[in-house]
């Protein structure tokens, strides 16, 4: 499966129209790379290629071992497509000079990035009816049982912060099944990193951000509370990379240690 058109899966009529959405949208065929995961848990992913081809990297075994969420990863991947051809960015940090180190702090940003684009969209993955809220249901049940998983007691509360957070977005159509969760972080001690979690809720469901600058604007707010005591997001910038006919939006938040 090299370099191949999403037309090769047996993808419902919904995704098809998705994918000639974005097509569309992109004046270019999307195309498929198999590429291996690090992380277990992550199925796809989805980039821009230079000359403005929107690109879907799909797990090499997806299609052999799961051919039923094949069609899932590409519609959730067509869905982050979309939104960075209406000018949604992908976020990096800024530190104020070289020699401040941030990779654990950039990947955490990613993934809480990644989070606020899963809430805009996610409406569209249920009409579609490709949501993973089942599969974080079965995640929560299994993680949160009796003690946790350990590594859960070896996170900062940024980190585990953000695990919450994860969740409670994934599973916000049933929240009454992230129980166990609550139940797990108030007997193991782990409330303030609950409360980050929730603060960040909270605030993405009241400002529901629809449009580039929304998301740009409650994710400098959301990172000051994951991080709070540890790092301050000041602002960001954008910067455009011309790719064809497709312009792709970066914006950088500048961070420095916390005062």
């Amino acid at each position: 499966m090299s370099n191949e058109s999403p037309n090769v899966v047996n993808l419902r009529e919904p995704v098809r129209k998705l994918l000639a959405e974005v097509e569309q949208m992109y004046g270019k065929e999307v195309r498929i790379q198999p590429f291996t995961p690090n992380n277990p848990d992550m199925r796809g992913l989805s980039d821009v290629a230079e000359d403005g081809t929107p690109v879907i990297l799909l797990d090499n075994q997806l299609r052999a071992e799961k051919p039923e969420k094949t069609e899932k990863v590409i519609a959730h991947e067509l869905l982050h497509l979309k939104l960075r051809a209406r000018g949604f960015r992908t976020l990096f940090l800024r530190p104020p000079d070289e020699r401040f180190n941030l990779p654990p702090v950039g990947y955490g940003v990613t993934r809480l990035n990644d989070a606020i684009h899963h809430w805009i969209f996610e409406p569209d993955m249920h009409a579609l009816g490709v949501g993973f809220m089942e599969e974080a249901v079965t995640h929560v049940n299994n993680q949160f049982t009796g003690e946790g998983l350990p590594v859960f007691m070896e996170m900062s509360d940024s980190e585990l912060g953000f695990v919450f957070f994860h969740f409670m977005v994934e599973i916000r159509r049933e929240p009454q099944k992230l129980e166990p969760m609550f139940k797990w972080a108030q007997r193991s001690g782990r409330t303030a990193a609950l409360r980050r979690a929730e603060a960040m809720y909270e605030l993405v469901n009241r400002r529901n951000p629809a449009s580039a600058e929304a998301q740009l604007s409650v994710m400098v707010e959301c990172a000051n509370i994951l991080y709070a005591g540890e790092l301050r997001f000041i602002h960001f910038e954008t910067r455009q990379l011309q790719s064809g006919r497709h312009t792709r939006y970066h914006a950088g938040i500048f961070v420095s240690p916390f005062r």
